[in-house]
């Protein structure tokens, strides 16, 4: 389980998205199933995810102040 925060990103700013966050250099793309724990069910969304697999990799403190 993984708790976090999910924003509806219009088309037309994916790209821009994408390059900032480093989409196939820092990070992959995948689809995830997220479940809302609010009760209004589940739906699919997109996730960055980082390529770096090693033990010591943290979020930014930045990400984890938005939670």
């Amino acid at each position: 389980m993984v708790y976090g925060v999910i924003w509806e990103v219009a088309s037309h700013h994916k790209l821009t998205l994408d390059r900032y966050e480093g989409l196939n250099a820092a990070y992959g793309e995948t689809w995830l199933t997220v479940i809302d724990l609010a009760g209004e069910g589940q739906f699919e969304a997109q996730a960055y995810v980082g390529k770096i697999t090693s033990m010591g990799m943290r979020p930014y403190t930045r990400y984890k102040a938005m939670c």
